[in-house]
């Protein structure tokens, strides 16, 4: 499994450290189907093989945008 590490951004005024939540995982599956480099079916089987439980963030993504699969 692919372990994401935690990015932290910091502006010149905050005291602290802000966490940036993300999933890189289904962001690369996200940009590899909305730039065309491979079809949402097999990108698909990809991420369920990979990480099954993320599938349905994928989808979710996909269904907010206007990807053509």
């Amino acid at each position: 499994m692919i372990q994401d590490t935690p990015i932290y951004v910091t502006h010149d005024e905050a005291l602290t450290n802000i966490l940036i939540e993300q999933d890189t995982l289904v962001d690369f599956c996200y940009y590899t189907i909305k730039e065309g480099i491979e079809k949402s079916r097999v990108v698909r089987k990809f991420l369920s093989v990979v990480d099954s439980n993320k599938v349905t963030d994928l989808d979710r993504l996909l269904s907010y945008s206007e990807v053509e699969t």
